[in-house]
């Protein structure tokens, strides 16, 4: 049944341009304060501290054509986050911020709330308003990236540098409309396997 769904999806994404533009790589994690219960280690009862996560950009992509025009105009970065797995907080537990550090006047590409992966917590994809090339700038930015867990707890940053010029693309070269694709079967076989 959720094959079904999945594809029915899939084919009113991709005829119809606007929804193909919906790509949505990340849903917002959510903090509860009020419920959270702070680990301790249990050698010496310390509270346990989150570690920084380590980021690597899998792939960049700088938007091919002018706005408007079928989705090709968007920019798209997947980043994937390492997380210790002798961390006292679990993937399930943290949300992840992405803070532009340097380099950018305004940030077009990440939200200002933490972040976690729709199919894997730990893998992002953020898209931007990119246009053709010809009216693009080379990104030159230091991104902060940081955990926060439910209780609003902080770990320390770790920073990640992107540079990317106008029309550039480094890692698997893929279509706006082969990523949603690719999304829409990642999240109809993680449906399955639950």
């Amino acid at each position: 049944m959720n094959t079904r769904i999945a594809v029915a999806v899939f084919v009113a994404l991709l005829t119809h341009s606007a929804a193909a533009c919906s790509i949505v790589g990340f849903r917002f994690f959510e903090p509860n304060p009020n419920s959270f219960e702070p680990k301790y280690d249990e050698k010496d009862e310390s509270p346990v501290l989150m570690p920084a996560p380590v980021a690597k950009i899998l792939s960049v992509q700088r938007g091919t054509t002018a706005a408007g025009d079928a989705c090709t105009d968007f920019g798209l970065l997947d980043v994937e986050l390492e997380w210790p797995t002798d961390s006292g907080y679990t993937l399930d537990e943290v949300g992840f911020y992405f803070r532009v550090a340097s380099g950018a006047e305004g940030d077009p590409i990440f939200p200002d709330r933490p972040v976690i992966g729709t199919l894997e917590r730990n893998r992002l994809l953020f898209t931007w308003l990119d246009g053709h090339p010809s009216t693009q700038q080379t990104l030159r930015l230091r991104v902060e990236v940081f955990a926060v867990n439910a209780g609003l707890q902080i770990g320390p940053s770790t920073y990640f540098d992107l540079k990317v010029s106008p029309g550039e693309h480094r890692g698997p070269r893929r279509t706006v409309r082969d990523t949603v694709a690719r999304h829409i079967g990642q999240r109809a076989a993680a449906e399955q396997r639950r």
